[in-house]
């Protein structure tokens, strides 16, 4: 059962990433796109400087590395979770703490930038990565 769930959970997570960068690639709409996914509503006339190169880039790089990091953590259940389950652990460790680091990362920039409503979106997803 553990294998089952370990590679669901990771498989989930690697598809919700890449969708997210995909989406926030988007220079005109990206970012805000990817906030309405995640459940935020914003406006692009009020918040200036989202669909900047030096926004956009880095955070669709930051979210196709975690969505990497979670597909090579699926990767690992298949593979190897006969031979050594241990292995297993410490991939999904590091695609969790990453995952949780860009959320945050997020966050902080949603504050800078006087997005209103964001700590709760972040905390629904943070919590969905801790009940996983």
């Amino acid at each position: 059962m553990r294998h089952v769930l370990t590679s669901f959970l990771a498989l989930h997570w690697a598809i919700v990433f890449a969708l997210l960068a995909f989406i926030c690639i988007d220079g005109n709409r990206g970012v805000a796109a990817a906030l309405g996914v995640l459940g935020l509503e914003v406006e692009n006339g009020r918040i200036t400087g989202l669909e900047n190169a030096a926004v956009v880039a880095p955070l669709s790089i930051a979210l196709l590395v975690v969505a990497v990091l979670f597909c090579w953590a699926f990767v690992e259940t298949l593979l190897n979770i006969a031979a050594n389950p241990d292995a297993t652990d410490g991939v999904a460790r590091i695609a969790f703490i990453s995952a949780s680091g860009v959320l945050s990362l997020v966050l902080v920039g949603g504050a800078a930038q006087g997005i209103d409503g964001l700590f709760m979106v972040v905390a629904v997803q943070l919590t969905a990565l801790l009940a996983s």
